[in-house]
């Protein structure tokens, strides 16, 4: 079939048949824009929703961060608050041990003080079995050094006249060595003078220091007092040797 034999007829003639091709392209175009209008706002509604969620996080993001500095704050006051509150308990604590060790102290000045206090009665108001010349204190203290001892006496007197008293002291240490009984005097002790000298008119104190051998055991001390006129009654006492050194005898 020729190209003429489309165009004509079926009574002969030719007829020409036209198409809309002009419709299909603008329906084309139409669907092009459409879909790129479409492409355009679904891209527009994103950046939207993501610009809404950005700035909600962002809101967040500070909500959170002035939560988080009232926190902090408020902890940086409460621990403030615990170091004062430590501090405190420990001024308190050191203030207690501060009183408690006053309080200690007093205790001992005072019993220090009642002891000298008796010590001063007796002198004052003694019995009638203190009158004359009295032995009152009587103690031995290990030294620093091996055998070596410090000894310290008191003597008082108690008479009408309160007459200056003269007078010396025996020391005699008593114990065993080798088995047998040994009696050593002030001077082979390492005292230095046989007896010890006094002059008073109350009261006065002896001090020094002994030196006992090697392999010498103290048992006891005698102790004897005389005035140098012989008008006072001589005074004689004998201690065990650890009764002395454990607080003394009177």
């Amino acid at each position: 079939m020729s190209l003429r034999d489309l165009f004509r007829g079926g009574s002969g003639e030719y007829r020409v048949h036209y198409r809309n091709i002009g419709r299909r392209r603008a329906l084309g175009l139409l669907l092009i824009i459409g879909l790129a209008f479409s492409t355009w706002w679904v891209y527009e509604l994103g950046i939207s929703h993501s610009g809404l969620r950005n700035q909600y996080l962002a809101d967040e993001t500070k909500r959170l961060t002035r939560e988080l500095e009232i926190v902090r704050e408020a902890s940086e006051r409460l621990m403030q608050r615990n170091a004062v509150l430590e501090r405190s308990a420990e001024i308190e604590r050191e203030s207690a041990e501060q009183v408690r060790a006053s309080l200690q102290e007093m205790e001992v000045q005072m019993l220090e003080l009642n002891e000298e206090l008796s010590f001063y009665r007796s002198l004052v108001v003694p019995g009638t079995d203190q009158r004359g010349l009295n032995l009152q204190n009587v103690t031995i203290e290990p030294t620093d050094r091996p055998r070596e001892y410090a000894y310290r006496l008191v003597l008082t007197q108690v008479h009408a006249g309160n007459r200056t008293t003269s007078g010396e002291v025996e020391l005699v240490v008593e114990g065993r060595q080798d088995g047998a009984i040994k009696r050593l005097t002030l001077a082979e002790l390492g005292g230095g003078a046989r007896a010890l000298r006094f002059s008073f008119r109350y009261f006065q104190t002896l001090e020094g220091q002994v030196s006992l051998p090697e392999g010498f055991r103290p048992a006891k001390l005698h102790v004897r007092a005389k005035t140098g006129d012989g008008k006072l009654e001589p005074v004689e006492r004998t201690y065990t040797w650890d009764a002395i050194t454990s607080g003394g005898n009177t």
